[in-house]
């Protein structure tokens, strides 16, 4: 068994010393990032003393500067694609971090059961604008001016 932030999972005994310690690494990465976040807080994390540091640089390029290990530095790539649905080099520490503490934590941000991707809608979120629309159809007006709303 490998457990990350108190979550366990199985392993064949042949990988279980490897992914232990990259377990262990992007636990202590996954930790840097919360202290951060609860330095920074969610109020006007722009104002922080970390502030300017974070904003200088994308996630990725921390993450090759601070994931020494190609499972962590996978692992983390995963965790920000999942949360994010972009590249970490698309994306600012600063806005990451901030990001990391508004969800509660990165397990909170990656957990189904109780956790941010527990509820999802099942054609994507755009099926509400879509079912709007459709019950509007008869009211909107394609290519015409706005006077008032």
């Amino acid at each position: 068994m490998a457990a990350l932030r108190g979550k366990c999972f199985g392993l064949g005994w042949g990988w279980r010393l490897a992914v232990e310690a990259t377990v262990a690494h992007l636990d202590d990465a996954i930790s840097e990032i919360e202290d951060w976040a609860a330095s920074i807080g969610t109020e006007a994390p722009w104002e922080g003393e970390l502030a300017r540091d974070l904003d200088r640089q994308t996630v990725e390029e921390w993450m090759r500067a601070r994931l020494t290990t190609d499972g962590a530095h996978h692992l983390f790539d995963l965790i920000v694609k999942s949360v994010f649905g972009v590249e970490p080099r698309d994306l600012s520490l600063l806005f990451f971090t901030f990001y990391v503490g508004a969800g509660g934590g990165v397990i909170s941000l990656t957990s189904v059961t109780d956790g941010a991707q527990e509820e999802r809608f099942v054609q994507g979120s755009q099926e509400i604008a879509i079912r709007v629309a459709s019950e509007l159809q008869s009211s909107i007006a394609f290519n015409s001016p706005v006077y008032r709303i």
